[in-house]
């Protein structure tokens, strides 16, 4: 077995070992048995459980509008704040307006921002 696929098969079993918890239907001497075990498991292989999550976490991309074409003053926070919540963000162009569509808004037709990252993350992003 290769050095990879052990270090996959380990963290596949960190992650079942943390699904082990009282709110699924396990004993708390279980849940205490299992968390003993992934504290071990992260010891003997040096890893973190941020290892273990972000690896499977979703990246996604949020819009958000700002409702013209002109910037406003707010808008030099917004690297900040990408950089606060662990995200990428660029500035998008004006989608062409198509009067039919029955899905256009008004206000997505003005530049935008992107922000792209975990999903956690791009939302508390697009709520600042």
């Amino acid at each position: 077995m290769s050095q990879t696929n052990e270090l996959a098969r380990v963290k596949a079993r960190i992650k079942a070992l943390t699904e082990k918890t009282v709110a699924n239907g396990c004993t708390e001497a279980e849940a205490m048995s299992a968390a003993a075990m992934v504290g071990r498991l992260l010891e003997r292989y040096a890893l973190s459980m941020d290892e273990i999550e972000v690896r499977t976490a979703r990246c996604v991309q949020v819009e958000v509008a700002l409702g013209s074409k002109r910037r406003r003053p707010i808008d030099g926070c917004v690297l900040a704040i990408a950089r606060f919540c662990d995200c990428k963000v660029w500035l998008a162009p004006a989608k062409p307006a198509n009067p039919n569509d029955p899905t256009h808004d008004a206000a997505s037709a003005g530049i935008r921002y992107i922000f792209f990252g975990c999903e956690t993350d791009t939302a508390l992003a697009a709520y600042l």
